[in-house]
């Protein structure tokens, strides 16, 4: 709530990036836009974004899920925004609690994906990056930036 962001648009592609301000910078340096600049088209504060809602990325079930707000948020690195995976830490979870979001767990107690609606995910290894993790990233293409380490 008390950042600043930036709905930056690509030159090359005409999608649209929501990012904190300060960090509009290293993600133009990115692989995705290199040469293409980005261009700013809005600009508020964090708790302006509340109301506002996305698109999941995997499940690409139509659900408009919504944009919260949380103190572990920073603009130091990254994009200034993070998802939250309430069935997978405590922070998380109270989160979700806070806000009234649904808890899925996505991982059985094997440490599997448990996703039988995507094929390519269902029964990958969850810990493995060459496996699950790298699953997670195939699936999602270029639909958001990652970076893992």
């Amino acid at each position: 709530e008390k950042f600043s962001y930036v709905f930056a648009k690509s030159s090359s592609s005409g999608e649209i990036y929501l990012v904190a301000e300060p960090l509009l910078k290293s993600l133009a340096e990115l692989p995705p836009f290199g040469k293409n600049p980005l261009e700013i088209v809005h600009r508020c504060l964090g708790n302006e974004l509340l109301g506002l809602t996305y698109r999941h990325p995997i499940h690409a079930d139509g659900e408009a899920y919504p944009l919260i707000l949380s103190d572990h948020v920073t603009d130091q690195m990254g994009t200034g925004l993070v998802h939250i995976a309430p069935a997978h830490g405590a922070d998380d979870f109270l989160l979700s609690m806070k806000n009234n979001l649904r808890c899925v767990n996505a991982v059985n107690a094997r440490g599997f994906l448990d996703c039988p609606t995507i094929d390519s995910l269902h029964q990958r290894n969850a810990l493995d990056r060459n496996d699950g993790i790298r699953a997670v990233l195939d699936h999602l293409q270029s639909n958001v930036l990652h970076h893992y380490e």
